[in-house]
């Protein structure tokens, strides 16, 4: 390049020495062919000039051309004295409307006029480059109007400049001005050059404009802008080491220099990716000491009126990262602090042999936002305070950021969201890889998972990165929470909330395409409630332990989640399980959760239920649900309570089917007890079959249930009665609350108490209206007693009312079979009893309402008192004639009155009428006994089926109080 530079200076003094020789031959001539001759010899054979003027102390040239594709010049002209020559030095040169061509696809840019130039010594000798010197004294050189063209493949570049070189003001200065022309860019230069012989200072002032869409872009670039302009403006100072001075990157940054950059780009159109792209920047650049120092006067700024998310994914980004980076509308860089410097950078001395061999030290302070186009869009805010090396390439050796805060607002991911979000840490960043430690916290986190979105999640993790090109590793420093305000709608079950999770343990692994992480949560107590859409809600409290995960595998998906050692607990029903445990599973094939509740109990006294054992697998369905297989299973026995389930997570809801499970009891084998202690301390003596298959369902609105019972041949004692062969199936449409269809039928062989009620039928049903009390609708419950029926219609139970009233329907009961199943002692009767028993009972007990019982016709009773006779006697005159009449008693008129109030004895009337053909010649009598006393005893052994005897009525006569016995 320096060879060509000095082709004019050159080719001057050749033909000014020639037109020296011509002058002295007084002959333009003669000049013009030997210079014309001269410059054939240098490689320019069509070279052309014409000698206007030749005197001792001027030349002028005009319409100079060296050829074809050579530089050209309108006119040239030359002061010089005739000294001055001799040692080669002239006063001034003038150059006016100079054309250059410089075409760069050419062989020879410049047609030949390289090789025609001379080599200097300066190039032939090897050594260390240096700054070139000027000649001195300098002439003064005057440039007018000067053409520069320069061809390339994709443009021409058309300069239009003017200068000149003297010296001014006691300094060496030269200055260049014109214009500079692209097809696409126009610019005005200004150059003031200063000081030259010593250290030459540069004042630079360069301001322009380029049109974006006639700009050469790469074929390669997908998104070529379609209209834009960019506005330019550089102005400022260099200073250069002084000439003679070593050229190294050293020397050229001691001095101070001082640069402002100013960029502008308005309504650039890049079709398919943006649109109303708008840029500004201003940067003062400065050098001094050896070191380099940016600022920004005004935040440099970047905003659009729109990016397409879309043709950013075909630039490699994921589509939610695509669509999250499309609502930035506008970008500042600004310093930490106003006026301050961005980035400063300081020249190592070689030296210094710092061990790392780092050619520069820098530092830099800087802020950049980024957001929406409007107020309450996204937004992203980001400073950094970092130092570090450069290499004397400017590789990077070390950044250490040693203040980083980064904070976000309302960002969205796909469907996710941000509310806000900050970071305080500090970083190390290495060509070998990247180390980050600092504090993460997050609020306003919302997730949105199928149908679901969970909002108000807030997370604190203190983080550590270490990246490098084998992988990135993540852990915690010390332990992160994550709160979760909201949670997953898994009603029927409502998790109570916040929930706060304690994260231990996480480190994470991205290495060779796979990712891998463990962790374990801490969640505490998760208390929750168990909706029930026709019945009460249900409190849990549940406390898994630390829950473990583990990510094997990303792609495809591998991992898993579990914990041990859980505990659960449901007050209301007094149910608590302990040796909970869960291992859930993804990638090892199914099943893919297994659940197990160790020892499920029951916290009555007696328990309803016997300590079990509870398990139940898990495998995904195609439409994102469950499918659930189990089993319950009474510790201690046989019993197992099979059961399964299905879940569709779209509609949030499922169905489960408990059973069929069949217990067979048998006498010394088991028992009712075994299964449930409350049910064993009611229930003895268990025979025969009772089975059971039960159905929930759930959906957002709550949880239903329903279940059969079925009962083959089943006896039991309960209480004072005894049940034998019962057998049916009952049928509930739901259990909380109790339903039931219509016409439910159960039948028993017997139920006794005291006396055998036989052929047993109860139909029935169950119906719980809303807002009150489940009633039991007895249709008709019955049986045959002593050959006649006992029974009960169209009577309505209400289950924990203060009372309910039934009254029992007597009819056609034989008392001779009658007091044959009594087995009293001494006691034979004809005659058919008929009536009714209204019963009255609920929490105080079982009451009679004046219970009435009559024979239906007439008939006969006799009584043999044996040795309790004369004690009776004894009892009064009233007494001694109904001892006598009763041994052989013809009525016509037998009734029986029973009443038991809340508080007090049983009180039984017995009136009878008629006679003993033995006692007063057959007299009439009519007896009322009253019997008030305490009748317990017999009613004990009616409950208890013993044989009465007539020492028992003794002493309930003996008991029954005064007056009562009345004869007419």
């Amino acid at each position: 390049m320096r060879r060509w530079l000095l082709w004019l200076p050159l080719s001057v003094l050749t033909v000014v020495g020639l037109a020296i020789g011509a002058l002295l031959l007084a002959r333009t001539e003669i000049a013009e062919l030997a210079a014309r001759e001269l410059l054939e010899r240098r490689g320019f054979p069509n070279a052309q000039m014409t000698v206007a003027r030749l005197t001792h102390e001027r030349l002028e040239l005009t319409d100079v051309d060296l050829g074809p594709g050579a530089p050209e010049a309108a006119r040239i002209a030359v002061v010089y004295t005739l000294s001055g020559l001799l040692d080669g030095r002239i006063e001034r040169l003038e150059v006016d409307g100079p054309q250059v061509t410089v075409d760069l696809t050419a062989d020879q840019p410049l047609g030949g006029l390289l090789g025609a130039l001379p080599s200097g010594p300066a190039e032939a000798a090897a050594g260390p480059a240096t700054v070139p010197r000027l000649p001195e004294p300098v002439p003064t050189v005057l440039l007018r109007n000067a053409a520069v063209e320069v061809r390339g493949a994709r443009a021409t570049v058309q300069m239009s400049l003017s200068g000149r070189i003297d010296r001014r003001d006691g300094e060496t200065r030269a200055t260049l001005h014109g214009q500079v022309r692209t097809p696409h860019t126009t610019a005005d230069v200004s150059l003031d050059a200063r000081q030259l012989g010593l250290e030459p200072r540069l004042f630079v002032e360069v301001t322009g404009r380029s049109e974006l869409a006639r700009l050469p872009w790469p074929d390669a670039l997908a998104h070529r802008p379609a209209g834009g302009t960019l506005d330019f403006s550089l102005t400022g100072e260099l200073q250069f080491p002084a000439p003679g001075s070593a050229l190294t990157l050293d020397n050229l940054v001691r001095p101070a220099s001082r640069l402002a950059l100013q960029l502008s780009v308005e309504r650039l159109e890049l079709p398919g990716l943006a649109h109303g792209v708008a840029a500004r920047s201003k940067v003062h650049l400065a050098v001094s000491d050896g070191a380099l120092v940016a600022r920004l006067v005004d935040p440099a700024t970047l905003s659009t009126d729109g990016v397409q998310a879309a043709r950013l994914t075909e630039l490699g980004l994921p589509q939610d990262a695509a669509q999250m980076l499309a609502r930035f509308r506008t970008v500042a860089l600004t310093p930490w602090t106003g006026g301050h410097e961005v980035l400063e950078l300081h020249a190592v001395d070689a030296a210094s042999g710092t061990p790392d061999g780092a050619a520069w030290r820098w530092n830099g302070r800087a802020s950049l936002l980024a957001g929406g186009a409007q107020m309450d869009e996204a937004e992203l805010r980001v400073r950094a305070a970092a130092t570090g090396t450069l290499a004397r390439g400017f590789g990077l050796q070390v950044a250490r950021v040693d203040r980083l805060e980064a904070q976000a607002r309302r960002l969205a991911y796909g469907p996710h969201r941000l509310d806000r979000a900050s970071f305080t840490g500090q970083a190390t960043i290495k060509p070998g890889g990247l180390t980050l430690d600092g504090t993460l916290h997050a609020d306003g986190i919302s997730i949105v998972a199928g149908a679901q979105r969970v909002d108000g999640i807030r997370v604190a993790a203190p983080l550590a990165v270490r990246a490098t090109a084998a992988g990135t590793r993540l852990t915690l420093s010390d332990a992160a929470t994550v709160t979760m305000r909201d949670v997953p709608d898994t009603r029927p079950v409502v998790l109570d909330t916040p929930v706060k999770l304690t994260v231990t343990g996480l480190e994470a692994t991205a290495a060779a395409g796979q990712v891998q992480a463990s962790f374990r949560v801490a969640p505490g107590t998760l208390d929750a409630t168990l909706l029930r859409r026709d019945a009460g809600d249900l409190t849990a409290h549940f406390a898994p332990g630390p829950i473990s995960f583990a990510l094997e595998s990303l792609t495809p998906l591998k991992a898993r989640v579990g914990f041990d050692g859980g505990t659960l607990k449901i007050p209301g029903e007094r149910i608590a399980a302990r040796e909970v445990s869960a291992e859930f599973k993804q990638g090892y094939g199914n099943p893919v959760a297994l659940i197990t509740l160790g020892h499920l109990t029951h916290g009555g006294d007696p328990a309803a239920l016997a300590p079990s054992l509870v398990w139940m697998q898990l495998h995904a369905t195609g439409d994102q649900g469950w499918r659930v297989v189990g089993q319950q299973i009474v510790k201690g026995t046989a019993i197992r309570l099979p059961f399964a389930a299905r879940t569709d997570a779209d509609a949030r809801n499922g169905q489960a089917t408990i059973g069929p499970v069949n217990a067979r009891f048998v006498p010394e084998g088991l028992q009712p007890g075994r299964i449930s202690p409350w049910l064993g301390a009611r229930v003895r003596n268990a025979e025969g079959q009772l089975g059971m298959r039960g159905e929930l369902a759930w959906t957002p609105a709550g949880l239903t249930s329903s279940a059969t019972l079925a009962a083959t041949d089943l006896g039991f004692t309960a209480d004072a009665v005894t049940v034998s062969g019962l057998t049916g199936t009952v049928f509930f449409d739901s259990l909380t609350p109790p339903d039931t269809p219509a016409n439910q039928r159960l039948t028993a062989d017997a139920v006794t108490a005291g006396v055998p009620l036989e052929n047993v039928e109860i139909v029935f049903d169950v119906d719980s209206p809303e807002g009150g009390a489940p009633v039991l609708r007895l249709a008709r419950a019955g049986g045959t007693l002593a050959g006649g029926d006992v029974f009960v219609r169209d009577a309505e139970l209400r289950l924990g009312a203060k009372t309910n009233r039934v009254t029992v329907q007597v009819r056609d009961v034989s008392m001779s079979k009658l007091v044959g199943l009594l087995e009293v002692e001494g006691l034979r009767a004809d005659g058919t009893l008929a009536g009714e028993i209204p019963l009255r009972f609920g929490p105080g007990g079982l009451q009679i309402d004046r219970g009435k019982l009559a024979a239906v016709d007439n008939g006969r009773i006799q009584l043999e008192f044996g040795a309790a006779q004369d004690t009776l006697a004894g009892q009064g005159q009233s007494v001694g004639l109904m001892v006598r009449a009763l041994q052989d008693f013809h009525y016509d008129v037998l009734s029986l009155t029973v009443t038991r109030p809340k508080t007090g004895n049983l009180a039984l009337g017995i009136t009878m009428q008629g006679n003993n053909p033995d006692v007063l010649d057959g007299y009439p009598f009519k007896f009322n006994i009253d019997l008030t006393g305490d009748l317990e005893p017999i009613l004990a052994a009616l409950q208890t089926g013993r044989r009465l005897t007539t020492d028992l009525l003794q002493r309930a006569l003996e008991n029954r109080g005064a007056g009562d016995v009345q004869i007419q």
